[in-house]
């Protein structure tokens, strides 16, 4: 397998760095240390979360459409 030349990559980064696609290291550890640490979360509290968030959506989609 080939690598990517050197340039390639370089523009690559830096287009996604300026987009603000790329985290720093430091960021992705803390989250991960973060979710680590979190305490458990039970079936029932996911159940009430989706369900208010897809009430949440519906609510926003139906004044989109009113709108239109």
């Amino acid at each position: 397998m080939r690598e990517v030349p050197y340039c390639l990559s370089y523009v690559a980064f830096l287009v996604l760095r300026l987009l603000g696609l790329l985290q720093f290291p430091t960021n992705g550890v803390s989250s991960i240390i973060d979710a680590a640490l979190a305490p458990p979360v039970s079936l029932r509290t996911l159940q009430i979360f989706t369900l208010s968030y897809h009430i949440l959506n519906w609510r926003l989609v139906l004044k989109i459409n009113k709108y239109r």
